[in-house]
């Protein structure tokens, strides 16, 4: 499943490009490259954490052999922090890479993917949060069914979005001369080709407090599944302000969505 969707992302990523010619219709190629590669790598990671999770089923939660399925997941996806089993009352159970086994024991219960899980018994996409792990990231948890029925726990991804974004629209960046953004519904800054400004809110962050266009475009943003907008904000380098154009559209998993955003500078 893994390689069929990496060939699937490789594809998106080589369709013909005329980076000569830019405007709205180049933008829009782009954006649904983007949305589709990101897409790509979210059902990858995903498929891969439920066949473990299928494993983990008939194997237990612990032991060689479900350390030996979390490993596989790990080895697959290089963006993720860790991969880890965790019971039902929250404890995580066992944890690879080994360098995050002193982590085994520790609680999640009180968080909300966790909680959603167990109330559902459907997998979980939590947004950006600080892990036990003291790691900001997202949860991706797949759901593990007892043998007698049930859920005997879940399957764990904890990964950075900024990774795992970057290997799709670096490229993408490079090819095109276009700026690209991933926005969390919240207003968090998942990616962006300016370092500075991931992680940080743009509702509440100094950074933007200046710029109410890009503040009220934001709110559109999170508001709707696609769009597009023009704001003002700082230039490259901090040399004055720049007019751009953005358009936006979605991508996510179990009803966690990402805003992938195509920005140009209007001249």
């Amino acid at each position: 499943m893994k390689k069929a969707l990496t060939a699937a992302l490789a594809l998106v990523l080589l369709l013909p490009w005329t980076s000569a010619a830019k405007g709205p219709d180049n933008a829009a190629r782009a954006l649904e490259r983007a949305v589709s590669g990101i897409q790509a790598e979210l059902e990858a990671m995903d498929a891969d954490l439920k066949l473990a999770a299928d494993k983990l089923a008939t194997t237990g939660l612990d032991g060689k052999k479900a350390k030996k399925a979390l490993g596989q997941v790990w080895k697959g996806n290089p963006h993720v922090v860790d991969v880890s089993s965790i019971n039902a009352e929250g404890r995580l159970v066992a944890i690879v890479p080994a360098s995050f086994n002193g982590f085994a024991g520790k609680y999640i219960s009180g968080q909300e993917q966790f909680q959603r899980l167990l109330s559902t018994g459907k997998p979980v996409l939590s947004n950006v949060f600080m892990s036990v792990e003291g790691v900001w990231a997202v949860d991706l948890e797949q759901p593990v069914a007892a043998p007698g029925g049930g859920l005997l726990g879940s399957a764990s991804i904890l990964a950075q979005p900024h990774a795992m974004v970057r290997q799709v629209l670096a490229p993408l960046t490079r090819e095109t001369g276009l700026e690209f953004m991933v926005l969390e519904r919240t207003g968090l800054v998942l990616y962006d080709a300016d370092p500075s400004e991931v992680g940080k809110n743009t509702f509440s962050d100094p950074m933007f407090k200046d710029y109410p266009e890009l503040i009220e475009v934001a709110k559109k943003i999170c508001a709707q599944d696609s769009g597009r907008g023009v704001y003002e904000f700082r230039a490259a380098e901090g040399r004055g302000k720049v007019r751009k154009s953005i358009a936006w559209d979605s991508a996510g998993l179990h009803g966690t969505l990402w805003r992938v955003c195509v920005m140009e500078t209007l001249e």
